[in-house]
């Protein structure tokens, strides 16, 4: 009875993943390279409406967080109809990208995980470098070799975030989403759409963040994250994360320098 149990709920977190995975892929994808009309009902009204549905009881963190991934996809809508030029929704976006990292830095302050502070406050100067262009009507970061640096140092960064501020469960949440705009980006082969896709899966994962804690502590149970998350959070393996980050910046700084 146990097994049979175990295997039901085994398939079940299979199909949700999964579907979940390829809703979320396709949204991102889809939106980033039609930000005309696609982008305007699915990652602007449609956010903002159940936004409205959920006022009542949201924190502040969460209409921060979820503010500053909206706007840049209002910027996208505004540079495709010409209320902005290209110019002007790449420095937008790479702003908001800053903003959204600093609301991360506060988190961290107010609970005083510092080496995650400071990584966090690095990352948000590394911002002043990165660089993207407007082509096709649609926004892309420009490939690099220091672009690359920023992002691993700003996935290893964020994991390391929700690591410390959320559930186990949330944790698994987050890794799964951050799974799919690397994919995304490795199979179009081109890591300067990773920031373009990611801004709109975290928009979406962001939401259901916020408004399905039920579902995201039912469906992303396990044993193996558990174990994951006891290993991450120990001081010698954060001092190590601290380390690695500090030096992805650094070459990050050198790269650009010489760039």
């Amino acid at each position: 009875m146990f097994k049979e149990s175990y295997l039901d709920r085994f398939f079940l977190q299979t199909w949700v993943w999964g579907l979940l995975f390829i809703s979320i892929a396709v949204i991102s994808v889809f939106t980033s390279f039609h930000p005309h009309y696609p982008n305007l009902i699915i990652n602007i009204l449609i956010p903002l409406f159940f936004f409205w549905l959920a006022r009542k009881g949201t924190q502040l963190f969460v209409y921060v967080k979820i503010g500053t991934l909206i706007i840049p996809r209002i910027f996208a809508f505004a540079g495709f109809v010409g209320y902005m030029s290209g110019k002007s929704v790449v420095i937008g976006t790479i702003i908001f990208l800053a903003i959204n990292i600093l609301e991360a830095a506060i988190e961290d302050l107010k609970r005083k995980h510092y080496f995650s502070l400071i990584i966090a406050l690095l990352l948000m100067l590394c911002c002043v470098g990165v660089r993207g262009v407007w082509e096709d009507n649609r926004y892309v970061f420009v490939t690099s070799t220091s672009f690359i640096y920023f992002v691993v140092a700003y996935v290893i960064w964020n994991c390391n975030f929700i690591l410390n501020q959320f559930s186990k469960a949330y944790f698994f949440f987050h890794l799964f989403v951050h799974a799919i705009p690397l994919l995304c980006a490795v199979v179009y082969g081109n890591v300067g759409y990773y920031l373009v896709f990611r801004a709109v899966s975290l928009l979406y994962a962001g939401q259901i963040h916020s408004y399905a804690k039920t579902y995201v502590e039912n469906y992303f149970v396990s044993v193996k994250i558990d174990s994951l998350v006891k290993l991450l959070k120990k001081k010698a393996v954060q001092v190590t994360l601290f380390g690695v980050n500090t030096i992805l910046v650094i070459l990050y700084f050198v790269e650009w320098g010489y760039g």
